[in-house]
């Protein structure tokens, strides 16, 4: 794994076989407590698998999945405290969104995952985690992460 860090951002490459608990605890210790993160990839690029062992990091028990077809799953860990875990690649328009109360789950002041940010990104909080996900030609990932502001 190689990490190069600035002042605003962090790019983590590693190898699809890598410790990704270890990966997750490193980017929560960057996050700096911000809550909404957003995770952008192409299809397979494994953003879910990222999410699932993020939860997994923070003490989630239950089985992480993909929200495609809810939007929207609950997750609890730490007794009381959720994690909301969003996937916008199916909502078609701003109706959909505004019907399942975003504004809810992005200022409740639970960790907010969203996949597929950028379809409607315009009503994501200006604080926030961004983090990109390449797939490299030799199948290793490429990280980038930023923190808004």
């Amino acid at each position: 794994m190689y990490i190069f860090t600035s002042k605003y951002n962090k790019i983590i490459i590693y190898n699809k076989l890598i410790n990704l608990l270890e990966l997750s605890n490193i980017i929560i210790k960057y996050s700096k407590n911000i809550k909404i993160w957003l995770i952008n990839g192409s299809l397979g690029s494994g953003k879910t698998t990222l999410i699932s062992n993020i939860c997994k990091q923070l003490g989630v028990k239950s089985i992480i999945n993909s929200p495609t077809y809810s939007y929207v799953n609950e997750y609890k860990y730490n007794k009381f405290k959720k994690i909301y875990h969003f996937d916008f690649y199916r909502i078609k328009n701003y109706n959909d969104i505004f019907n399942i109360d975003y504004e809810y789950y992005f200022y409740s002041g639970n960790y907010c995952f969203i996949e597929w940010p950028l379809r409607f990104y315009n009503i994501i909080p200006d604080k926030h985690l961004f983090i990109n996900i390449k797939v490299n030609l030799n199948n290793t990932r490429t990280l980038k992460i930023n923190l808004f502001p």
